[in-house]
C-alpha cells in the first residue's frame, strides 16, 4: 500500500512539474506573440497615419491642379476674345 501511495505520489509530482512547465512555455510564447502584435500595430497605426496624410496632400494638389487649369482655361478664353 505504501508503494502504491509513492507512486501516485511521484506521478502526481511529476505531472504538477509538466503541468507548470507547459504554463511557463505558454507565457513566454504568449508574451512573445503579445510583444511582436503590440510592434505591428504600432506599425500599422503609424501607417494609418502617413496614408491619411499622403491622402490629405493628394486631395489638396488634386483640387489646386483643378484651380490651374480653370485659370489656364480662362485665360485661353480671354486670347481667344481678344483676337
Amino acid at each position: 500500500m505504501s508503494t502504491d501511495k509513492f507512486i501516485v505520489n511521484e506521478i502526481v509530482k511529476v505531472n504538477r512539474q509538466m503541468v507548470l512547465g507547459i504554463h511557463e512555455q505558454y507565457d513566454k510564447i504568449d508574451s512573445v506573440f503579445g510583444r511582436r502584435i503590440a510592434v505591428i500595430e504600432g506599425k500599422v497605426d503609424a501607417i494609418e497615419k502617413e496614408l491619411g496624410v499622403l491622402g490629405k496632400e493628394l486631395r489638396e494638389q488634386y483640387y489646386s491642379l483643378g484651380r490651374k487649369l480653370d485659370l489656364i482655361e480662362l485665360q485661353l478664353v480671354k486670347q481667344n476674345n481678344k483676337e
